[in-house]
């Protein structure tokens, strides 16, 4: 299906961009997402989850060259997306990526992570009580939009 809308897009003298939730898949867990909290633990199924995101990622380049990388929700913090964009601009030279490649940091000890995720949720909570945003950091790492 991919293939068919790749081609019937060209066809019509268009760029095509494909996008893909790099930062969660509900094949790898069933917890819902309520909370910030909730969608950063999301972000840390592990080695074997950002190994087949990577994966994902890597067949759509390879298979479909295409003009936009668009990603959302993340990426995994166990995997460097440094990495998949080289090899993307490698591949699609005026390719451009977006900007949702932020990984959450968390610690790896399950009670650590636990209570951090607490005090994020805690703290969000906060600061939308008081009507004052969420302290963005720089992102670190490239993207073109």
């Amino acid at each position: 299906m991919v293939g068919d809308l790749t081609q019937a897009v060209r066809d019509q003298g268009l760029r095509m961009g494909l996008y893909y939730a790099g930062g969660t898949d509900w094949t790898f867990t069933r917890r819902p997402v309520r909370t910030m909290a909730d969608f950063m633990a999301q972000q840390a199924l592990g080695p074997e989850y950002a190994r087949y995101a990577t994966a994902q990622w890597t067949e759509l380049i390879d298979t479909y060259q295409p003009s936009v990388l668009w990603n959302d929700m993340g990426w995994p913090a166990e995997s460097d997306p440094h990495r998949l964009m080289a090899h993307y601009y490698d591949t699609v030279a005026d390719g451009v990526v977006n900007d949702r490649w932020t990984q959450a940091q968390m610690p790896t000890n399950r009670l650590a992570r636990a209570l951090y995720l607490r005090f994020i949720s805690l703290s969000l909570k906060a600061l939308a009580r008081v009507g004052r945003p969420l302290p963005q950091r720089p992102p670190a790492f490239h993207y073109d939009i």
